[in-house]
């Protein structure tokens, strides 16, 4: 046989044999893939044995508000509650007497005017902004969280006060991990008391309910420019404790407060639609947490009514729901982080008789791949 005969019945054998690989190929479905569907192999293709890709597990192919569920109710509840409660503390701490209201002491970050001098009512308003991103390998992810308050307050006498807060958030974040988004809006309900002890302690409980709606998008890992959107509603809840103590001495304005704050949000079930027409259902969440907190403020009056001050406290999650991840993906940090150090700055002071404000910028720190920073801004008037 000839070279060249040899070279002619090798490439026939060839080609007969990419003819019977094609043939087999199409019969088992050698085609690109949504992760969406498990019954998918491990290169984009059918395999024999039918095993979901290790591509596709895990965080990668979640819709987006699954693993960031626990940070974002945690961060979004702490500032609601936190806006309430630095406005309780400072209306109770303000009860001490005239001498704090001919000092112009008693304001906070949340108002400013203090209730001891004769003023019944008072509305005020809050807005805050807030930062946040959370760095861990598998749930990578960052935002804005933007949370307006409003609310009034009636002094029933010297140590009832009751009032009702009404609010409304959106935040927008970027996951990472799965090349996606979730967004979310809402409005918030919150009613508040407060009992002032004596000169120096107070007690206060705040309860709130939020109708929320979220949307979501992120990329397939399966499939070439799938992606795929999604959207649901959920109902979050919310109830904090506190006891408060204001300590003026001299010209230093000292306060501090011992919180146990509780959330839940219920979100639910859904479906996604992909851009290559299948679907992914997504089951309903519950996502609860409860953390405790001890606040300290160290303010100066360096003129009268205007009260610069430091900020030093801490957090603990004594309960919280853990971001599960898939076989083979580094856990979060947020799982074992419990506990947190909030650090600020800030300054209450008067316009006038009638109306007051006051500004924060504050961190929390010591929590592992996570980090988180506000700015918050106030305004009250008294009638």
């Amino acid at each position: 046989m000839t070279k060249s005969t040899t070279k002619l019945l090798g490439f026939f054998v060839a080609a007969i044999g990419l003819m019977i690989f094609s043939s087999q190929a199409s019969a088992q479905g050698l085609y690109t893939y949504s992760c969406s569907n498990p019954t998918y192999g491990t290169s984009g293709t059918y395999n024999s044995s039918y095993i979901y890709s290790t591509a596709c597990g895990g965080t990668l192919s979640e819709a987006g508000t699954v693993a960031t569920s626990s940070v974002i109710v945690q961060a979004a509840v702490a500032r609601t509650a936190n806006l309430i409660g630095n406005r309780i503390a400072a209306v109770t701490s303000g009860t001490a007497g005239t001498q704090l209201a001919a000092t112009g002491t008693g304001f906070s970050a949340s108002s400013g005017i203090n209730a001891g001098n004769g003023d019944m009512v008072g509305v005020w308003a809050s807005a805050s902004f807030t930062s946040v991103e959370e760095d861990s390998a598998s749930t990578r992810f960052d935002g804005d969280h933007y949370t307006l308050l409003a609310g009034a307050d009636y002094q029933i006498d010297d140590q009832i006060l009751i009032g009702l807060s009404l609010g409304y958030e959106d935040h927008d974040y970027d996951t990472q991990y799965n090349n996606g988004s979730v967004e979310g809006d809402g409005f918030t309900i919150a009613p508040y008391a407060a009992y002032t002890i004596d000169q120096t302690f107070s007690v206060s409980l705040t309860a709130g309910y939020s109708d929320l709606e979220y949307d979501t998008t992120r990329a397939d890992p399966g499939g070439a420019n799938v992606t795929a959107t999604g959207n649901t509603d959920a109902d979050r809840y919310f109830v904090e404790g506190r006891i408060n103590a204001y300590w003026p001495v001299d010209l230093w304005r000292i306060r501090g407060s011992l919180g146990l704050l509780h959330g839940n949000e219920e979100k639910d079930a859904y479906t996604e639609t992909l851009s290559d027409g299948s679907t992914n259902a997504v089951a309903s969440q519950e996502t609860e947490f409860s953390q405790f907190n001890l606040n300290t403020e160290w303010g100066y009056e360096l003129s009268p009514g205007f009260v610069p001050y430091l900020k030093a406290g801490i957090q603990y999650d004594l309960d919280k729901d853990d971001i599960v991840v898939g076989a083979g993906q580094t856990a979060s940090a947020f799982n074992d982080e419990d506990f947190g150090g909030v650090f600020g700055v800030g300054a209450r002071f008067n316009v006038d008789n009638a109306i007051t404000a006051g500004i924060e910028a504050s961190t929390v720190e010591f929590r592992d791949d996570y980090e988180e920073y506000t700015i918050q801004g106030n305004l009250r008037v008294a009638f």
